[in-house]
């Protein structure tokens, strides 16, 4: 009988100690909190990036954010109060700011006909998994009153309340995948840690019967059969029950398992947005640099067209100097004409005087002759002269006319190279903000990217505990099949 006892205890005592290896309801609320404050993280993050593309209102998404740091503000405290012992009051500020921070958003994205209204399930199945019955309706009396006068003023009082429609596909998208995310990560989560801790905890409760059967049975009598079959069938249903319950801690090890592979796959997605959005900055500044050469090379054009005008003034100046030179050139040669006349007319009254003079005068008519020839020829040239000068007066009236149309032009051609460099100074204003709003979105990526990879790690977490958990229920399993045994064998004994 001693024998029999002491087979008994350490039967009790490995399932007992197959039972500690699940979490009690401690370590499940601070998996919850710890999810939940994850997810919050992961909704500023998304809605930080969301804000700097500008594809969701700056007022919405600081909102939200601020519903999500209350979240994340909350868990906090009420991981406090849990590692204080008061897990029912710290489940019972949980539901109460998650049901504050569900109706917060639905209040400024799409009000009472919000899609996030299926949100409101969260923190009524979180309370429904940890707290009392009274706790649990206490939960749902206050979603159900807050959606009611969510509803009344925003129908009764819709100017005063600043219902955000719903208007963008991307805000749309980001906002569901958002609120998705986190409720399937926090009720996968609650829904796998729940289901194993009663599972071990139905055992625990089975083994800790079977043992107190198994005591009273010594403790009568070990000749009563009857008891020895129950203890047996008994053992036999625990058994059973066991590696049931070491099938379904199997399956749901093998779920989250693609739970990670999933998230993993979302990680993969987030690292290839980065290096996009690295190439895109690396794009946005060789372009930078091209434009700072292309401003450089406008500013020498402005120099040079500068140099230009400032030459054609010159070319002015001096075009109408020569103008005037010929001015100068012409009454010269007027004069030059009107001495040849004079010349001519004396010519003229020497011949007269020469031919009076009779034989005396001959050489001096010789003389004469000549000298009213050559005023002929100087008359002659002069009038070839004044033509010559009327074609430069022409050119240089044409070419006053030219360099001023030219002054003009260079003058027109230096304004567009200004306004030309003006133009250059704002895209290359516009090109540096361009790559700083690349090297932001880089920066949001890579955090992004960060978030996810600690999702993937958390998610391993919970896969290690389900396949612990499914090595205890294996364990308890053993532990039933032992007990079964001995239950057989006390029968023996009974029977001999």
């Amino acid at each position: 009988m001693d024998v029999l006892r002491g087979e008994s205890r350490n039967a009790y005592t490995e399932n007992l100690s197959a039972s500690e290896t699940g979490y009690d309801r401690t370590t499940l609320f601070n998996l919850i909190l710890a999810t939940t404050a994850g997810g919050a993280g992961v909704a500023i993050l998304s809605l930080l990036l969301l804000m700097i593309t500008g594809l969701i209102a700056p007022s919405t998404a600081i909102g939200i954010m601020a519903s999500a740091t209350v979240s994340i503000i909350s868990s906090g405290i009420c991981y406090a109060l849990g590692r204080q012992g008061r897990i029912e009051w710290a489940v019972q500020l949980y539901g109460i700011a998650l049901v504050f921070v569900v109706f917060s958003a639905m209040f400024l994205y799409g009000g009472a006909l919000s899609p996030l209204v299926v949100a409101s399930a969260i923190p009524l199945t979180v309370v429904g998994l940890l707290a009392t019955r009274r706790t649990v309706w206490v939960i749902g009396s206050i979603i159900v009153g807050t959606y009611l006068a969510l509803a009344i003023l925003q129908n009764v009082y819709p100017a005063q309340i600043p219902v955000q429609p719903l208007s963008s596909g991307a805000e749309w998208f980001t906002l569901m995948v958002v609120a998705i995310s986190v409720g399937i990560i926090g009720l996968v989560t609650s829904s796998v840690q729940a289901s194993l801790h009663a599972a071990l905890q139905e055992s625990q409760d089975r083994a800790e019967k079977i043992f107190t059967d198994t005591e009273r049975l010594l403790e009568k009598s070990m000749q009563q059969i009857e008891l020895g079959s129950e203890l047996s069938a008994a053992a036999a249903e625990l058994q059973a029950t066991s590696q049931q319950q070491a099938s379904g801690s199997t399956e749901q090890a093998s779920a989250v398992s693609q739970v990670t592979t999933t998230v993993e796959e979302l990680g993969t997605t987030a690292r290839q947005i980065a290096q996009s959005a690295d190439h895109v900055a690396q794009a946005a500044q060789q372009t930078l640099e091209y434009l700072s050469d292309g401003q450089q090379a406008v500013d020498e054009s402005i120099q040079a067209m500068e140099r230009i005008r400032v030459r054609m003034q010159d070319i002015s100046v001096r075009v109408l100097g020569l103008g005037e030179r010929s001015q100068q050139i012409g009454e010269i040669i007027d004069l030059i004409d009107d001495i040849s006349d004079e010349t001519h007319l004396l010519a003229l009254n020497a011949a007269i005087e020469a031919a009076g003079a009779g034989e005396h005068g001959r050489r001096f008519s010789v003389v004469a002759a000549e000298v009213k020839n050559l005023a002929n020829r100087t008359l002659q040239a002069a009038k070839e002269v004044k033509d010559v000068i009327a074609e430069i007066r022409q050119a240089t009236n044409a070419a006053v006319l030219a360099a001023e149309e030219g002054g003009k032009e260079v003058e027109k051609g230096s304004e567009l190279t200004y306004r030309a460099g003006q133009v250059m100074d704002t895209i290359l204003m516009m090109a540096e903000r361009t790559a700083q709003s690349g090297a932001e979105i880089g920066m949001a990526t890579a955090q992004q990217q960060s978030a996810s990879e600690q999702v993937v790690e958390a998610m391993r977490e919970i896969a290690e505990v389900a396949r612990q958990t499914a090595a205890g229920a294996r364990q308890m399993a053993d532990s039933a099949a032992m007990l079964s045994a001995i239950a057989d064998r006390l029968h023996g004994v009974a029977q001999g």
